[in-house]
Parts: structure tokens; C-alpha cells; sequence
């Protein structure tokens, strides 16, 4: 599904009359025992949509500058939450977070790039007669991460790449890899200070791979774990399963622009 951006919008949030009073009233309701207020536990790579035209995107749960204002029956991806009475979501290209209240859940799988299903790692299967190479494509300019068969695209689903535009260290830079290394068990790694699974590396000069969202030493998803990486590919739940089974030592991977 191709969505059209509502850019040009960037500012810094001021105090919030609406957020205030739902929160007062939220507040009211929950000490007279109405429990059904308390936002429900997001499933990563779910579908939602936006309910409040103009709702802010916020940059952290903690950072309320506003990095977009969301078009009401825009379908958005859960990424966490709730957290603090905030959910962390992508819409279109951006993640960032935004009250409960202006999201509502759709129940189904986000559907990333051409067509592969979401978090929840179902994923999208094609017409594997023809055969051919495994190897995996990594579209720089929007993210996508495609498992091919051949010419045959198997799966296509978001990846979280690195800030960096160029191929300094720290970039997901451009070219052509092969997979040399593959562990899934839980292993720290000093670049986000936290953990992650189902490590695919496949950069070994700049120490770049495929992993996990980042998680906690209790194998847990953290806040913005879903974020910009410091090269690798972090790949959300359910789909990251499908890719380190997927790959195997010695797989090609074309990274693009």
C-alpha cells in the first residue's frame, strides 16, 4: 500500500489541553474501578490506525518535539507499548510515539514494503518453481529487506538501518556481502550498551549484520528498540525468525541504494 506523507510539519510541542484532560478523566474513571481504560499491550508489526487528525508524532516518549502531525484514517505499525500511555509506531517512513488515545487497533499484520506481512512473522510466500540462488536484497532509501529465490521475491518486510547517508563504520554502506556468521541465542553488544538474538553478520569490517530489535538482558524488546541502528539491520519480531532461517553461511547480500 502506498502512502502519501504529510511532511513540512516540525515543531515543538507546548502544553496540551486535550492530553491534559484525558488524562484527568483517565485518571477519574480508573479510581472508580474502569479498568477497560487501560490500553491494551501492542503486538509488534501490528496494524493500527490514526483516529485524531493532527495527532502528533512525537520523537522519544520522553522528547515530545513533534516530527509529524498524523492525518486521521492513516494506517500506522506497531512497533511498543503501551508505555507510559504512549505507543511507539511508524507512520509512513517515521517512527516515533504518540498517545494511546489517538490509535486504534486493527487487530491484522503490518504490511511492510510490496506485499510481505509484519512483525507478527507470517509472511508472504511466492512461487518458488523456478529456483535459484537464496540471497537477500537491502533497499537503503526505504528500508526494505527482500529474501529472493532466483528473481523471485519470497518475503519483504521494514528493517531499521543505520543514519548514516554514506559507507563511513558506522553506515549500513552500499555493496556486495556474503554471510559469514550466524548465532540466535541472546548476546550483548556495546553499540546500543543492550542485547540482542538471531544474529546474521555479513559486514565483518564494520561488524554489520541482521539482528533482533534490541532487547533487554531478559530477552525483552526495550523502548525504541525498533530505532536507527549503527549499521546493522535490525529486523522486527516473527520476521527476523523467518530471515536467520532463511540464511546460511556463505548467503550473498546486496545492499542498495
Amino acid at each position: 500500500m502506498q502512502r502519501q506523507r504529510n511532511s513540512g510539519h516540525i515543531t515543538t510541542a507546548g502544553h496540551h489541553p486535550r492530553r491534559a484532560l484525558f488524562v484527568m478523566i483517565t485518571a477519574l474513571m480508573l479510581m472508580g474501578g474502569a479498568g477497560w481504560l487501560v490500553p491494551s499491550d501492542a503486538a509488534a508489526g501490528e496494524v493500527a490506525t490514526v483516529v485524531t487528525d493532527g495527532a502528533p508524532l512525537f520523537v522519544d516518549h520522553d522528547d515530545h518535539t513533534v516530527i509529524e502531525w498524523m492525518e486521521a484514517g492513516t494506517p500506522v505499525d506497531f512497533f511498543y507499548g503501551p508505555y507510559e500511555w504512549m505507543y511507539q509506531i511508524r507512520y509512513y517512513d517515521t517512527v516515533g510515539w504518540t498517545w494511546t488515545e489517538n490509535i486504534a487497533r486493527d487487530g491484522g499484520a503490518a504490511a511492510w514494503g510490496g506485499g510481505g506481512s509484519g512483525g507478527g512473522g507470517g509472511g508472504s510466500s511466492a512461487d518458488t518453481s523456478g529456483g535459484g540462488e537464496r540471497w537477500i536484497d537491502v533497499n537503503r532509501s526505504n528500508g526494505a529487506v527482500t529474501l529472493y529465490e532466483g528473481n523471485t521475491p519470497l518475503y519483504v518486510f521494514w528493517g531499521s538501518l543505520s543514519r548514516s547517508q554514506g559507507n563511513d563504520f558506522y553506515a549500513t554502506a552500499s555493496g556486495t556481502y556474503y554471510v559469514y556468521t550466524k548465532h540466535r541465542p541472546l548476546v550483548y553488544s556495546p553499540y546500543p550498551d543492550n542485547y540482542f538474538t538471531h544474529w546474521v553478520g555479513f559486514d565483518p569490517d564494520r561488524r554489520n549484520g541482521f539482528h533482533s530489535w534490541v532487547k533487554d538482558v531478559n530477552g525483552t524488546v526495550v523502548p525504541n528498540g525498533a530505532g536507527f541502528t549503527a549499521g546493522c539491520v535490525s529486523i522486527p519480531p516473527g520476521d527476523i525468525d523467518v530471515l536467520f532461517d532463511f540464511a546460511y553461511v556463505g548467503m550473498r547480500v546486496e545492499v542498495h541504494w
